[in-house]
Order: structure tokens, then sequence, then C-alpha cells
């Protein structure tokens, strides 16, 4: 047999209503016969010998109106293949929506009888001889994979005719062809067939490994049948994934909590300075396990994010300064009363932003830009002018956030409190502030853009140089999302802690008027929680204005964390090899985009003296 051109077709018959089981809703019909029909190659003559109704009998497969996908109506329950009249037959069952009751009643009623199956051409075969004037017959193996009611098929003969097939976007990638009864035009079907097959292929591995790896099978199987793109496929992904505290991006391994307690880090840093994995058993295979999720080998080692990481930026460690590691050495040393550095308070971990993990490849996320609109006719003979929807994609690739620590030798084998725990807290620590910064600023050389920058997040100005807040202008932060339609989701005002209490010490009203802008006893602003943290930005500038402070208002679950890794560790001895010491460089490769910018609003010029 020769492989043809993929290609999408439909035939048509009439249904037997005297088959409708009224209480199940179900009626038998038949959907393909062997009957010759004329195609743009040829004749057709389907082959009932072998079919594959795989997808039809999977409990899966639709009752469509009109072989349009986003109109489903019912489910097809069973199918096979009748051998005595070489008749494909099925039964299906019509569903209860409102959609699918005007079907059914239209069908009882003897209105919509016409029935028409989609399938895809798998192979052909050549019958000979060929008629009179030389045209060729083929008898084809096919696919079937949805049943339709439709209207008018375009060959009304008794048992097999053709749906006539509107210009639309080729359903699961493949090549859909027009049928006209007398249409002349040539394919190339060997021609086309390899290139066709190859993206199908492609669409179909694709789609799967993004359902691998965010262990979403179910909905990837469900992309690959209903012939979505890749790209309307990661869509789907970001739908439905739920919103969780971002402490670190998923890289989990299955460990014990007797493994988890053995794990470390410190083991795994002299293994890899000796490379020597020998006594680093299970911190080698726990690095390989994540190399497996992130596709991707390590520069140096992966560390997993479910061990115990404390809530502890940069320091060398070392035993000989006495500011450094001398005070963690000794035998009156009180580890459990360690002091640690003050550091930024990290937010996005509880404003709920949406994170996707293990990537690989950039991430192209399909949008509406522009709404459909609709219009009342003027009257029955005017037509309303288009208003079709406009997309465009959100665009996320990995950039690298990067940073060291110093460790002497001497601290790598005795401290109290234990070493390993200091230098989590700052790989964690230092990471984690990171990437609040990035998401509320960012746009500096490498980084991601945050959210200030957002070509469409609305801005509310103070004053031409900056200006003092007022109780109007945090209202104003919410009627800017709210005239967008975007007032929902997790809400939430964030400032930087000098902004803040310039609020909890402005007059609401008047300057006489002893309620403020800010209870801080409540902590919350015009219904709405607000955070603050200092990496909120309070540098910005505007005309003579300067150290101004920034103040966001919006919906933090529209706020996109992306990652393609966890902390990857080098562990680099030629730094430090005259004193013995070791430098742990880490990486992680992110992204932060907004799913709407309109989800938010900003003031970038609040004097907060």
């Amino acid at each position: 047999m020769s492989k043809p051109e993929i290609s999408t077709c439909q035939r048509s018959a009439r249904l037997d209503l005297s088959l409708l089981k009224d209480e199940s809703r179900e009626i038998e019909l038949a959907f393909s016969s062997e009957n010759k029909v004329r195609q743009v190659f040829g004749y057709e003559v389907l082959d009932h010998e072998d079919v594959d109704l795989e997808f039809l009998n999977s409990g899966r497969a639709p009752l469509l109106k009109d072989h349009d996908k986003r109109q489903q109506i019912g489910v097809i329950e069973r199918a096979y293949i009748d051998q005595e009249t070489r008749v494909g037959r099925a039964v299906v069952r019509f569903g209860r929506n409102a959609l699918a009751e005007s079907e059914y009643q239209d069908m009882k009623d003897g209105i919509r009888v016409n029935v028409s199956v989609s399938y895809e051409i798998l192979e052909m075969d050549e019958e000979l001889p060929r008629d009179a004037e030389g045209i060729p017959s083929y008898r084809v193996k096919f696919r079937p994979f949805e049943i339709s009611l439709v209207s008018v098929p375009a060959d009304e003969s008794v048992g097999v005719g053709r749906e006539k097939i509107q210009e639309e976007k080729p359903l699961k990638g493949v090549v859909k062809m027009s049928v006209q009864e007398n249409d002349s035009a040539k394919v190339d079907v060997a021609a086309e067939v390899k290139s066709a097959r190859e993206a199908e292929v492609s669409r179909v591995k694709e789609i799967h490994s993004l359902g691998e790896r965010h262990k979403m099978q179910d909905l990837a199987q469900k992309a690959i049948s209903e012939g979505l793109s890749v790209s309307r496929f990661k869509g789907e992904i970001l739908e439905r994934i739920q919103s969780h505290p971002v402490k670190l991006p998923q890289g989990e391994v299955d460990m014990s909590k007797k493994e988890q307690r053995e794990y470390s880090l410190m083991k795994a840093i002299n293994a890899a300075a000796k490379k020597d994995w020998g006594k680093a058993g299970l911190e080698l295979e726990v690095s390989k396990e994540l190399e497996k999720q992130y596709g991707r080998e390590a520069k140096g080692f992966f560390v997993p994010t479910n061990i115990a990481w404390g809530n502890q930026a940069s320091r060398d460690l070392t035993v000989a300064s006495a500011t450094g590691g001398a005070k963690l050495v000794g035998t009156d040393q009180r580890g459990d009363l360690y002091i640690d550095a003050l550091r930024a308070k990290t937010l996005i971990n509880e404003l709920g932003a949406t994170v996707l993990t293990g990537l690989q490849g950039d991430v192209d996320i399909p949008r509406v830009s522009v709404k459909t609109t609709v219009a009342f006719m003027a009257n029955e003979t005017t037509a309303v002018t288009e208003g079709a929807p406009q997309f465009d994609q959100i665009q996320l690739a990995p950039k690298t956030v990067s940073g060291f620590v110093d460790i002497s030798r001497k601290l790598r084998y005795q401290s109290d409190p234990s070493v390993e725990m200091l230098v989590r807290n700052d790989i964690l620590q230092q990471i984690a502030s990171k990437i609040d910064d990035v998401a509320f600023e960012g746009g500096g050389t490498g980084e991601p853009s945050g959210i200030i920058n957002g070509a469409s997040v609305a801005v509310v100005a103070l004053g031409t140089n900056g200006g003092a807040p007022t109780y109007g202008s945090t209202i104003d932060l919410i009627k800017e999302v709210d005239v967008d339609n975007a007032l929902m989701g997790n809400l939430a005002y964030v400032t930087t802690p000098a902004a803040w209490a310039k609020l909890a010490q402005t007059a609401k009203v008047a300057s006489t008027d002893s309620v403020m802008i800010l209870d801080p006893a409540m902590n919350m602003l015009n219904g709405y929680p607000i955070y603050r943290s200092n990496n909120v930005p309070s540098d910005l500038t505007k005309g003579s204005g300067t150290a101004l402070s920034a103040m966001f208002f919006g919906n933090f679950n529209d706020l996109m964390l992306a990652f393609w890794s966890g902390i990857d560790i080098i562990v680099d001895e030629s730094s430090l090899s005259t004193i013995g010491g070791v430098r742990l460089v880490f990486f992680q490769d992110l992204d932060v985009g907004l799913r709407h910018d309109e989800s938010f609003a900003v003031i970038k010029d609040m004097i907060t003296t």
C-alpha cells in the first residue's frame, strides 16, 4: 500500500429514527460504507476489512454538530463494522446541555437527520483497471475520529455522501481536503505525506512530553485526540495549574523521612570537590533523578527542594575571621542560639504567584489580546460588522540568577551549628530574595522584566516630581484594575516599609482628620491585605524627585514564575586553592511574566519623608 497525504475527510448518511432509544438518549447509526466516491485523486472505496476503531471505542470520541469540535452534543459509546453489509455502525448518546437538547429534539422531529463521519486516510492501494477516462480507484484504509449531525451533505444519494467542508484550520495539524464533485485539481499524495506525518508525530511527542513533565497525562491525551496545537496545549496547562506559594521551584525527589534527614549538602560538596561520590551515593542518586526531571545535566550537582531548607544574603564562611566562621568553632558554641543576618522579607511565596516548573524549551503561551465584539442588527437584512478576536503570546525564556558562597577548609569539617544549614540558608535566601526583587521591578541586564515594567500596567501618578500618598490614590489603584475587568483572584497591595509607615501617618481626608489612610493594627487597606518589603523598589526617580517608593495593587495569581531547573551547584576548588577552601557557585534558570498586564496598577512616585 502507498501512504498518502494524511487527509481529513467526511462521509454522510441519514439517521434511521426507528433505532432511537429515547429513555437512554441513544441511537444506533451507520457512519460509513464501501460505496465508491469521487475524490480529487480519483475514486475512493473505504476498506472495512481493517478499520482503526480504537478512538471511536475509547469512550471519549465526540458526537459533534457540523464537525465543529467546539460544539459537542454527545459521545460515541461504541463502534463496530458489520461484516455482512460492510458498513460501519456506532451507538451514540446525546448529552443534556442546551445545544445537545436542541439537536436531539430536531433529530426526533426529523429535521436534523443527516449524519457525517470525519476520518483520516492512512493508506491507499490502487485497484486496477482504471475506468474509461483513466481515472484510478483506490481502496483506502482509514481511521474515523468523530461523528457529526450535519445539515446539507454534498451528495444526497442514498447511503453515503460527502459533507461540504468549509475552509478552516486543519484538525490534528494535518491537511484538510475540500471535496467537490467536479474538482479536477490534482494532489501529489506521495510528496505531501512525509512532511504531514512528521509534523503530526512532532506535535504528539511534544504534547506527550509536556503532559509527562507536568503530570497531566490525561490533559495531554485529550489535547492529542482533539488536535490541539502545542502552543494551545501550553495554554491549557496554564489554566489547570493551581496557584501555590513559591519557596523553591518543584524539584522534589521521592525520599523517605530517614533519607531526607541523612541527605547531606556537605557530603555532596566534598564529593564534587574530590570527584569521588563513593561516600555520597544518596546525594549522587538524588542529583541524577533531578537531571531526569529537568531534562538536562547539572553543571555541578542538583539539590532537592524536599530537604530541610531553613528560613535564614551572602557572606564568606571561614574559621579565621571573627565575624565569619570562627565563632562557630569550639566546645562552648551554642548552635541553637545562632544569630543570623537581617534580611529583606520575601513576599512572592505569600502572594500566590502561578508557577511553571520542569520546563525545557522557551515557552509561548497564547492569549486573547482583543475580545470578540458583538452588536445588535439594525434590521433583519443588515449584517453586523465582523468582530473576530485577536491573539498574541506571552513569551518566557530562561534567565540565569547566580551567586557564590566561600567556605574555608576547616569550616567544612568542624562547626556548630552545622555549616550544612548555614550554607543551605544562604543559597535559598539569596535566590528567593532576588526572585522577589525582579518580580516587582527587574529589567536590569540579563534580568526578567517585573510588574513595574509591564507595558499595559496602569500607573497612578502623584505629582510632577513625585508626591505624598492620598486616600484617593489608593482607591485609584483599585479603579484602574477594575475598569479592565481584572478585579478578581488574589488581590492585595504591596509597598515598601517607608511607604507603609507614611500611609499609617497620613490623614484619610482632611489634615485634621484623626483617621489615617491605613490602620496598622489591621494591615488592611480598602478591604484588601497590604504587604510590605524592602524588595519593593524605594529608589525610583521622577522629575527632580529621588528616593521615591512604589506601591502595587493587583491579582498576584496573574504573576507567573517559570523555572527551568532547581538550584545547580558547582564546587570550585581553584579559586581558594591557596587556603584549601571551596567556592560554591550556584545557578537557577527562571523567568517572570504577567498573564495580563491589566491585572496590576502601580504608583511609582511616592514621597515617604
